[in-house]
């Protein structure tokens, strides 16, 4: 099992590989790598060659804060610490909405898919499948820790030098400074609250 799939591997793929196997220093090492990469969690059985097995289903990405970053001549920037564990080594970066970039861990970027299959066959729907999946970009982090932003949707958001990332649970929003500051005005908060309420949500 190679490292890219066992990153982008599902759940069914890591029980099958890891549902039985000798109780070993290299066995240990990379099922921690496992549980790092897919999120799951484990209990270790001490019954002969089953060792452990898995006792709950995928946990997903969980995404908060900002961070200032600036671009490189060459489009490229680092991701923040913060987001480097859950984001992975590679993921999907496509246009999203109010003028921004939006990236996807790959377990979360295959969930969303999931939803833009199950949308009607509407012209609307046609285009938002079209919005996100046209230039949407497998991208790889390099050992300096940095991703390369496509030059298409580097220019489709506006991104030039300072860029901002803001995690919004399970995606990770790329913004200009420019755009965020004029997109993102908090004075009526209060008043989408109240309304947010009325789909459950309290505070």
């Amino acid at each position: 099992m190679t490292e890219e799939s066992a990153k982008a591997g599902s759940f069914l793929n890591f029980r099958k590989l890891y549902s039985t196997g000798k109780k070993t220093k290299k066995h240990k090492k990379f099922l921690k790598k496992c549980i790092k990469w897919c999120m799951i969690s484990v209990e270790v059985e001490e019954s002969g060659t089953k060792w452990y097995k898995v006792v709950r289903k995928v946990v997903k990405s969980m995404f908060m804060g900002e961070y200032d970053h600036t671009l490189d001549p060459k489009g490229r920037m680092i991701v923040p610490a913060k987001f480097r564990d859950e984001l992975g080594e590679r993921f999907i970066l496509t246009l999203g909405l109010d003028g921004c970039l939006f990236a996807y861990p790959m377990q979360e970027w295959e969930q969303f898919l999931e939803g833009l299959k199950k949308l009607p066959g509407t012209r609307d729907a046609r285009q938002l499948q079209r919005h996100f999946l046209a230039g949407a970009a497998d991208v790889e982090v390099d050992k300096q820790g940095r991703f390369l932003i496509p030059q298409r949707l580097r220019e489709q958001a506006g991104l030039e030098k300072d860029v901002l990332l803001v995690g919004v649970l399970s995606k990770i929003e790329i913004w200009s400074r420019e755009r965020w500051e004029q997109n993102n005005c908090y004075d009526n908060v209060d008043d989408i609250a109240e309304h947010m309420a009325e789909y459950g949500l309290n505070y």
